[in-house]
């Protein structure tokens, strides 16, 4: 069967081009970490395009233009593919200048054999060979994943790349040792076939893979925006209710109760009126800072209101939890001033309940952790008071 190689290098432009138009288009309505690599993977679409069009059109434009242009183009895209990549796993733009380094050692090489060898082995070499540090270093930045870990959606473009890797190196090796190629003889020959279409399937599949990432990562960071609180980074409230309830009935299946805390800032109000809302923003999160360095791995908190806090202790008695409590109180008190010369010592009362009854669901921990609360507050504050003390 016989393959007509342009019309494949047509299609991998006609791809690639749209992928790059449809990047550009949605990039600026997500935030700026997806948009980033959404307009990265864009500019590498339409690197790879207009590569693959040099090829396409090879025999009505100048040889140079499709050798030497087109090459260095298609090295381009995946060295644009490699920093969207980064991007998408909140890199900074550090290796922008070795990309750019590459491809402009890829571009002399190229000009260079294209101006002294007309050796079209040896072209196909060098082209095959040079590509084989970018793909890699693709696959190397897989690999590590981002901050949260390298996503399954990623193992399957390291798969891509990897395979395409492969029938590079194949090609180059296969070329070095199966005779002489011709111009004529280039466009039959069944290597030089099958590394087209393996370039035709990399980046039709890589650009779905890459959107099916960007997906992920929306999902993610909607998911954490939809249950955190946006200046503490803490759970919010209904995020927090939810995780405690779905505790708290797991408790009861197994017998092993939680403990939960209320905890309020003691005069915020006086810190917002004396120093001003940013400073009070800024004792909310050495706040949270604190009862955090005072929890445990299990433990869960999340902001109740303006400057009350709940706690979860799963598996925690009476006594663990008012020593986690007290170790809290403790931390908050040794927080360093904010604003000094306007502030007091910042200190919490603490609410504490750790009922031992089957019934007990989250609204009834809740009040009962209220309740205490109230009684540390009304007993003078930075205290802590056990519920049915």
């Amino acid at each position: 069967m016989h393959l007509d190689i342009p019309s494949v290098m047509f299609l991998s432009a006609v791809s690639c081009l749209s992928i790059a138009v449809a990047m550009f288009v949605v990039a600026g309505h997500y935030p700026v970490g997806v948009s980033q690599a959404m307009r990265r993977w864009g500019e590498a679409s339409a690197a790879l395009a207009l590569g693959a069009a040099f090829i396409f059109f090879r025999t009505s434009v100048p040889d140079f233009l499709s050798v030497v242009l087109g090459n260095t183009l298609i090295v381009t895209g995946f060295g644009l593919a490699y920093l969207a990549i980064r991007s998408l796993h909140g890199r900074p733009a550090t290796h922008d200048r070795w990309v750019l380094v590459w491809v402009l050692l890829c571009f002399a090489l190229y000009g260079g054999t294209f101006v002294s060898d007309d050796d079209i082995n040896l072209r196909i070499v060098l082209v095959s060979v040079l590509k084989l540090p970018v793909l890699l270093m693709i696959v190397r930045e897989l690999w590590a994943g981002g901050g949260n870990g390298r996503r399954p959606i990623e193992g399957l473009l390291i798969v891509v790349y990897l395979a395409y890797a492969l029938v590079s190196g194949v090609r180059a090796v296969d070329t070095m040792s199966g005779g002489d190629l011709s111009h004529s003889s280039f466009f039959g020959d069944p290597m030089q076939q099958f590394s087209i279409i393996a370039f035709f399937l990399t980046v039709s599949v890589s650009s779905l893979f890459f959107m099916l990432a960007l997906g992920e990562v929306l999902t993610a960071e909607l998911y954490q925006r939809a249950t955190t609180d946006a200046l503490t980074g803490i759970y919010n409230r209904h995020a927090f209710e939810e995780l405690a309830s779905r505790e708290i009935a797991r408790s009861q299946r197994t017998g092993r109760y939680p403990s939960m805390l209320m905890v309020d800032i003691d005069h915020f109000k006086r810190i917002n009126d004396r120093c001003g809302h940013a400073t009070g923003d800024a004792v909310l999160c050495a706040v949270v800072g604190a009862i955090q360095g005072a929890l445990r791995q299990q433990d869960f908190v999340g902001r109740w209101g303006g400057e009350e806090f709940c706690i979860l202790l799963p598996e925690t008695g009476r006594l663990d939890a008012l020593m986690v409590a007290e170790r809290l109180r403790t931390s908050v008190m040794e927080l360093p001033a904010v604003d000094a010369s306007k502030m007091e010592t910042v200190t919490v009362s603490i609410g504490v309940t750790c009922p031992y009854d089957r019934d007990s669901g989250f609204s009834a921990m809740l009040a009962a952790a209220d309740e205490a609360l109230y009684k540390a507050k009304f007993g003078g504050r930075n205290r802590v008071v056990m519920a049915g003390v």
